[in-house]
């Protein structure tokens, strides 16, 4: 597959319910760009999507993070806990004393880009929390990182 998909085009792996047996299994495939997996995905039932980064590639510094709690909101429509802020603080901390060069004023880690999603889960609800931060290079362990590009 890796020979025969386009440049810029990427791979993903999706969960795929397979027909007959209602088995969860693995598909590969890969989409032209982000627009078309958007576009192409959008509608689907089961939206379990992992993107395959490949050994080398640059990418940007991610961390998909899932937590539970008894309501989303407070009644004055605040949100329910702080674990999104403390998260993120974690996070900085912790990279900031992994690769000092993140310590830097201002700090690539400044502009995180932040996605939520709540959902009911039961009698709980479940907090979906996609961190991406401004930073990327596929040399990491090195402390080397690439300014992210304008795309």
């Amino acid at each position: 597959m890796q020979e025969k998909r386009p440049l810029r085009s990427f791979e993903m792996e999706m969960d795929a319910i397979q027909h007959g047996t209602d088995k969860v299994v693995k598909s590969f495939t890969y989409f032209d760009s982000r627009n078309d997996f958007f576009r192409e995905t959008a509608y689907n039932v089961y939206r379990n999507f992992y993107e395959i980064i490949l050994a080398d590639d640059p990418c940007c510094l991610y961390f998909d993070v899932e937590h539970f709690s008894p309501s989303q909101f407070r009644a004055d429509g605040s949100p329910s806990d702080n674990k999104l802020a403390i998260t993120i603080a974690t996070i900085c901390y912790e990279a900031k004393c992994q690769w000092p060069e993140l310590a830097e004023n201002p700090s690539p880690l400044d502009q995180e880009v932040v996605t939520t999603a709540s959902r009911s889960a039961g009698a709980v609800y479940k907090h979906s929390f996609h961190f991406i931060f401004q930073v990327w290079g596929s040399s990491i362990i090195t402390g080397s990182f690439i300014p992210l590009p304008d795309i």
